[in-house]
């Protein structure tokens, strides 16, 4: 392996020296890097992911927007161990990418349950079954991350004891770049855990909207229900009305008649359920 100084890796990239040592303080856990008394020794392996910081920082991105592109694109997390450029690589990255992937799932299934509301689709208690399988998918993932983010940490701990013993200043140097290295695990468990968050929560407006719809529905059926027997009993007075008296009347001592109101009833009673349901068919056609 080639090691380059500062001035070396400045001319190779075209980017001031200062601006070179800014980015080993700010992403050394990206790059390879050997740190002496008071200069430092860069494996030339390390030129394209200074290419890539300084395209990052042209994009106007922030310190922490750059970390997050860097671990996206796969860039590995290295701790050099001493002088002699022994190191051991830790890819967050790496150990992420199959929860993202769960994630991006998560998110195209949330979307199609949208479209299958926004459509109109009727089937509720397929939504609500989908929703469920969601909810386990998110509770899936949520353990995953736990589990690997302690995987990652056992994983720096145990090859950390197989270190041989340095200098001090080595010594407090390596537990700097691990606890730095425990951190941007942590961080992009952090991340990963909002994202949940997010997925779980638009679920959760999912579940809402087709409850909120589900309850809409019941209610324009429940008062189309209503109108359309209105409407049969009005029409059926009208026809009662229109029957010959001796029909609509019953005598009522020896010169009197008035109104049936049994029969006027029985007439209104039968109007409507033969018609009812012939007319909520075509009501919702």
């Amino acid at each position: 392996m080639e090691w380059l100084t500062v001035a070396q890796v400045s001319e190779q990239v075209d980017i001031p020296a200062e601006t070179v040592r800014r980015y080993i303080t700010r992403h050394g856990l990206h790059l390879q890097v050997k740190k002496g008394h008071k200069s430092y020794q860069i494996a030339e392996s390390c030129l394209p992911v200074f290419r890539q910081i300084r395209a990052l920082y042209d994009e106007g991105k922030q310190v922490d927007e750059v970390e997050a592109a860097l671990v996206k694109s796969g860039r590995p997390t290295v701790i050099t161990v001493n002088e002699a450029g022994e190191s051991m690589t830790v890819n967050v990255a790496e150990s992420l990418a199959a929860m993202d992937s769960k994630l991006n799932a998560i998110a195209v299934m949330l979307m199609n349950a949208n479209e299958r509301l926004n459509s109109g689709e009727q089937d509720r208690a397929a939504m609500r079954e989908e929703m469920q399988g969601i909810r386990e998918q998110v509770m899936n993932v949520h353990q995953e991350i736990a589990a690997t983010n302690e995987q990652l940490t056992g994983q720096i701990v145990n090859e950390t004891a197989g270190i041989r013993e340095h200098t001090k200043s080595e010594n407090d140097r390596l537990r700097q770049e691990l606890a730095e290295a425990r951190w941007e695990a942590n961080s992009s468990t952090k991340q990963i855990t909002e994202q949940l968050e997010n997925a779980v929560q638009q679920n959760a407006t999912v579940a809402a909207v087709a409850n909120r719809e589900e309850r809409g529905r019941r209610l324009d059926e429940h008062f189309t229900q209503e109108r359309i027997k209105r409407q049969l009993r009005s029409e059926a007075i009208e026809a009662w009305n229109v029957l010959p008296e001796a029909q609509r009347t019953r005598k009522v001592g020896l010169f009197r008649r008035e109104e049936d109101t049994a029969a006027r009833d029985r007439f209104v009673r039968d109007y409507v359920d033969e018609r009812y349901e012939a007319r909520m068919r075509e009501e919702f056609e």
